[in-house]
């Protein structure tokens, strides 16, 4: 496992921990949750357009 850094403004970063407690969920899930969609997104979209061209 790896670590990473990222860097929000304030006003930004209290507002995902706002809307986070609200759903129940850390910020490390939601991070990982988000990465893991975005590459899935990602991969589909390719193997997509490597079948239509």
């Amino acid at each position: 496992m790896k670590t990473i850094s990222i860097r929000l403004e304030d006003s930004i970063y209290e507002e995902l921990g706002k809307m986070l407690d609200e759903m129940g969920q850390t910020k490390q899930t939601f991070y990982e949750t988000f990465t893991k969609t975005a590459l899935r997104e990602k991969y589909s979209i390719y193997y997509q357009n490597s079948f239509i061209g």
